[in-house]
């Protein structure tokens, strides 16, 4: 019988037996078993979503930010905008 560690939860996950086969292949000739190389990619991808999410994150606080000093500066006309974006 084998023992697991507590914060170990067990997923199963239904594939195309297609899909499943060609897993198999992948992580054959990476030499890593199955499981290792499904975690490796999820793992990836979160780490890759929330990476995106955080620059969002960032771009949206920058444009905060300039929206609050142009209003504390008293704001900007419409022709000084069009003159910024280089539109006038």
């Amino acid at each position: 019988m084998k023992a697991y560690h507590a914060d170990i939860t067990r997923m199963t996950i239904d594939f195309p037996s297609d899909k499943h086969k060609e897993l198999k292949a992948i992580a054959a000739l990476l030499g890593v078993p199955m499981k290792e190389f499904i975690l490796s990619c999820v793992l990836d991808r979160i780490a890759e979503k929330l990476s995106g999410d955080f620059q969002e994150k960032q771009d949206a606080e920058a444009f905060d930010r300039g929206i609050k000093s142009l209003r504390e500066r008293g704001g900007i006309t419409l022709e000084e905008m069009k003159k910024r974006l280089r539109l006038a």
